[in-house]
């Protein structure tokens, strides 16, 4: 009996060790608006990578926005080193994000470069379905 006690108590405590390190190096974003149609629709469900230590062109990433409250979900269109049309260069630790949905878009266009240290994350895989809308979430414009 003390040794079944001893099994399932040393499982829990591992499995709330593994739940937590999941839960630091990746968390759940829902898209809301269109600047990421047809890749991403409102209601859409991804997981992220948080915090993550490079980007690479065609990433979708999670922003803090730096003009507006919240979090915008764009995709990486350029990388520190690159070079844009009108011969700008992507500056070190930088990167320009841009939206898939190009006329109903917010991004880089407008807010310029984005520190790496505002990247909240990096989409690892869209959840199937939609969901509905949860009150209070971060928008994703």
């Amino acid at each position: 009996m003390e040794f079944t006690h001893l099994i399932l108590v040393s499982s829990a405590f591992c499995l709330a060790f593994v739940l937590g390190v999941v839960r630091r190096r990746f968390g759940v974003v829902q898209v809301h608006g269109v600047s990421m149609h047809p890749h991403l629709t409102t209601g859409d469900r991804v997981i992220v990578a948080r915090r993550p230590a490079a980007c690479a062109r065609g990433d979708v990433v999670v922003i803090r926005h730096p003009d507006l409250p919240g979090q915008a979900i764009k995709r990486v269109a350029a990388v520190a080193g690159d070079r844009l049309p009108g011969g700008r260069v992507v500056p070190p630790d930088h990167l320009f994000v841009l939206g898939d949905n190009l006329p109903s878009s917010l991004d880089s266009r407008h807010f310029g470069f984005v520190p790496m240290d505002r990247v909240a994350g990096r989409m690892v895989r869209r959840l199937t379905g939609s969901f509905p809308p949860v009150v209070g979430e971060d928008r994703n414009g």
